[in-house]
């Protein structure tokens, strides 16, 4: 369940239900490799067998020409797996990563988000890009 204020600020509250049971066994490699682009929730590494399926699901799109995201979910799961995350955009495992600006200033340990732009460029495909401004 997730509120948003109309400045755009939000508050959740996290379930994640059946996904604490996946493992390597739920993957489908016809699915895996076909998709375009499989994406991951940062939540979803808690469990430590969706950490294998993860990887499975990753290597088979990867083998495919296919692409694999995730977002960084939240600052406080990002403070959990801070190098286990980086390992997985530094070693190509994830290509496109989504993240807000607190989420991406915790990755890379800042209070600057351009700093933190800057250094996640260097570290995936598609990283999240400084808001725009609307055209008047």
């Amino acid at each position: 369940m997730i509120f948003v204020t109309p400045d755009g600020e939000r508050s959740m509250n996290t379930y994640l239900g059946a996904c604490v049971e996946l493992g390597p066994e739920d993957v489908e490699a016809d699915k895996a490799s076909g998709a375009k682009v499989t994406y991951f929730e940062g939540y979803l590494w808690d469990p430590p067998r969706a950490k294998e399926a993860i990887r499975q699901t990753a290597r088979l799109a990867h083998a495919a020409g296919r692409e694999v995201s995730m977002t960084l979910s939240d600052s406080f799961c990002v403070d959990r797996y801070r190098d286990e995350f980086l390992d997985l955009m530094r070693s190509g495992t994830v290509d496109i990563v989504f993240a807000n600006s607190h989420e991406i200033k915790s990755l890379y340990q800042t209070k600057s988000f351009d700093e933190a732009l800057q250094a996640i460029r260097k570290d995936c495909k598609i990283a999240p890009s400084p808001a725009r401004k609307k055209a008047r």
